[in-house]
């Protein structure tokens, strides 16, 4: 009597209980690789295909072979290559399976005893996790590769499963992209048709159809308004291989002052989320120097770093918000090329506009000045 295949078999418990996930499957390749594989020890997805290491998988149990299974194709369907983009890849990875796990977890799925499952981080995208999980790697001094900003080699759940999407072109990505927004589409209405469309189901479905723009990236792009490009003759031309021609890829910016509301309707962990992801986005920016004030009703302190120097922000106060005062502060004493201003907007505020750029991160209200920028934390 001919064996069925074990992943044959997964394939077919999916259909009779999870349609949505079955309708993703029939579209999806599905390869199987030698137990002694060096870069595929679970299973991986690269995008568009699902490879799976035949020894591990037939070493699992029934429910953890569905919980690979659909892992990976959680993985490929909420676009985790493409929106990596240019972060730590194993600490990316860290951050989408704690994604995808706790929707997995959420559906019902047996989650493996390994696998990144941490409810502090329910309902939250993974570039939010990963901002989070760098926060913490940092604080505890880092380890692995980039400078201390990912994981150890051994980081937990399947391992380095998002791999290579094998240098695509953009065009390709595209039609990638747009090729699985369909599926997706057609997968949640089957699942709706079925009654099994959960509300875990339903965000997944939405942040993939309908993804929200994560406030971070609107903060970079008027940042990046701010940017002097200067010509640098080290970089060697793309048509004319044998030249050096002159590239923009030499940023400079004066001063930078991040200003923090620290008057206790902030908590010091949104404050250090925000403030950190903000010094993110500011790196590339490359400024002569960046100067921390801390303010809550009056000054509260400074920091000040120079260019290259990485900010160990130490936010102080806790009293009232008067962030006219500050801005008065900035103002009198400094001049800036732009401010980044931290509050939850609870605040008096000047009457005029600031002699520079002002960016204000609000929690709550919006502010009458400058560019606002709505947070969540």
């Amino acid at each position: 009597m001919q064996q069925i295949d074990p992943m044959e078999r997964v394939r077919a418990r999916i259909v009779f209980k999870h349609v949505f996930w079955a309708a993703l499957a029939a579209e999806t390749r599905v390869i199987a690789v030698p137990g002694g594989h060096p870069d595929i020890k679970t299973m991986a997805t690269d995008g568009k295909s699902i490879f799976y290491n035949v020894d591990w998988f037939n070493a699992q149990s029934p429910g953890v072979q569905e919980f690979g299974f659909v892992h990976e194709l959680a993985h490929k369907f909420a676009l985790h290559q493409w929106r990596q983009q240019g972060r730590h890849p194993e600490l990316w990875n860290v951050a989408g399976d704690h994604e995808i796990n706790l929707r997995l977890k959420e559906a019902g799925f047996e989650i493996w005893e390994k696998a990144c499952c941490d409810k502090q981080f329910a309902e939250m995208q993974a570039e939010q996790i990963y901002e989070l999980l760098k926060q913490e790697m940092q604080k505890n001094g880092g380890n692995g590769g980039n400078g201390g900003n990912g994981p150890s080699e051994d980081f937990g759940g399947m391992g380095g499963d998002l791999l290579p999407d094998g240098s695509m072109s953009d065009a390709e990505k595209e039609q990638v992209r747009q090729e699985i927004m369909g599926a997706v589409a057609r997968a949640a209405t089957l699942a709706a048709q079925a009654g099994q469309m959960s509300s875990g189901l339903e965000r997944f479905v939405n942040g993939v159809l309908r993804p929200k723009q994560p406030w971070w990236n609107e903060l970079q792009v008027l940042a990046k308004h701010l940017v002097r490009e200067d010509e640098n003759w080290s970089v060697r031309s793309r048509r004319i291989r044998h030249i050096y021609m002159p590239g923009m890829k030499a940023y400079r910016m004066g001063e930078l002052i991040l200003i923090g509301d620290t008057s206790g309707s902030i908590s010091q962990e949104d404050m250090k989320l925000i403030m950190g992801i903000a010094l993110d986005c500011m790196e590339e920016l490359r400024p002569s120097s960046l100067r921390c004030i801390w303010w809550d009703a009056a000054f509260g302190g400074e920091q000040e770093f120079m260019a290259g120097e990485r900010p160990q922000i130490a936010p102080v106060g806790g009293g009232g918000t008067r962030m006219d005062k500050a801005l008065e502060y900035v103002e009198q004493n400094y001049e800036p090329e732009a401010v980044i201003l931290v509050t939850d907007g609870e605040t008096p505020w000047p009457d005029h506009e600031m002699p520079f750029p002002l960016m204000v991160l609000t929690t709550r209200k919006p502010s009458p000045i400058g560019t606002t920028i709505k947070v969540s934390c």
